[in-house]
């Protein structure tokens, strides 16, 4: 189940070009099933496809991946914003540990937060704690394995973005 959906997610923000590297950086850690670490200047603000306002972290180099996801239409406010699990209203997140070419467990999220500390036309920075659930390459029937992801993040906004947020606060 969750193999699917992360995969999608994961593999949907990878074909996504890789942004400039001025102001962009992203640190994670993970623990549990999969423990990882994993910086760089690869973090992402953009809107997917299904309208849904998307920070991606990682998602083509480094240890790990994470992706954070608002409802279609709401961007990012400035504060804290729990995580909603698998539904369909309210933020997700998906995690991969490992690499691009060797990955070694897919995680959703069940629970936790997402402090968004700055947004500014063209950027979006914050911090956040999840509590993901899913499986580890090695043993893929088991679904119920756990890891905690902490981290820190300054995403770089794509430009239709950046336009569309310039735009609104004038």
């Amino acid at each position: 189940m969750y193999a699917r959906l992360l995969t999608l997610a994961i593999a949907a923000a990878a074909a996504l070009p890789i942004p400039a590297k001025d102001d962009a950086r992203f640190e994670l850690g993970s623990t549990g099933a999969a423990t990882v670490r994993a910086s760089g200047s690869e973090a992402r603000y953009f809107v997917a496809s299904d309208g849904r306002h998307t920070i991606s972290l990682g998602a083509q180099q480094g240890s790990g991946a994470l992706t954070l996801s608002l409802p279609a239409g709401s961007g990012p406010t400035e504060g804290r914003h729990e995580l909603s699990g698998s539904a369909s209203k309210g933020m997700r997140a998906a995690f991969v540990a490992g690499t691009v070419e060797q990955p070694v467990g897919w995680f959703g999220g069940e629970s936790g937060w997402v402090r968004v500390t700055d947004v500014q036309a063209g950027r979006v920075s914050g911090e956040f704690e999840i509590r993901a659930r899913g499986f580890v390459r090695a043993n893929p029937d088991d679904e119920n394995q756990w890891v905690t992801v902490r981290g820190t993040f300054e995403a770089k906004a794509d430009s239709a973005v950046a336009t569309v947020a310039t735009v609104d606060r004038n």
